[in-house]
């Protein structure tokens, strides 16, 4: 009984950090071959890694709602408005990367015609900065390397419920359409 009360006062009085989380990250064949080594590199290893908010229609798309809204103002990527981001620590950062790695393994590489992306993520390392725009609505990412389009891949849309409750709990705001 003398251990009690200091096995929980470690277990539920102990800060609320960002590196609790997983710590091996399960990388399926799927994402071996849709992510080049170097990317998953800077992904799984980043000096910095964000997670971004994006509003889902292409800048030259719905033209009354980036005026009315003021989009055109904000950070693009890859044409998309940023609507907040987050700068994630490494548990965060895993639990993300787990997510979007699922996602990647498990599809059976259906994607819908529409591209729609609503989340995105920006690693960099060193002078290399990798960045996928993600639709979870026609279930595809792109890929880009140092800003240069490198490839493509389908995911399933379940990642989308992490990433998006992730950008939540940081206070991003999220796209309204």
């Amino acid at each position: 009984m003398r251990f009690l009360p200091v096995v929980l006062l470690l277990a539920c009085g102990a800060p609320d950090r960002d590196d609790a989380g997983p710590t091996n990250l399960v990388v399926p064949l799927q994402v071996q071959q849709k992510l080049p080594a170097d990317v998953r590199s800077v992904l799984e290893n980043p000096e910095s890694f964000e997670l971004l908010s994006l509003f889902p229609a292409e800048e030259g798309l719905l033209p009354e709602i980036w005026e009315q809204r003021g989009y055109a103002d904000l950070e693009r990527m890859h044409r998309y408005a940023v609507l907040g981001k987050t700068r994630l620590g490494t548990g965060d950062r895993m639990k993300v990367l787990d997510a979007v790695y699922r996602g990647i393994g498990d599809s059976d590489g259906t994607v819908a015609a529409c591209f729609k992306p609503r989340h995105g993520i920006r690693a960099r390392r060193g002078e290399t900065t990798v960045e996928l725009v993600i639709c979870y609505e026609c279930l595809s990412m792109i890929v880009y390397r140092n800003g240069a389009h490198t490839g493509s891949a389908s995911t399933t849309g379940k990642p989308t419920r992490a990433l998006t409750a992730m950008l939540k709990s940081k206070g991003v705001p999220l796209p309204d359409r």
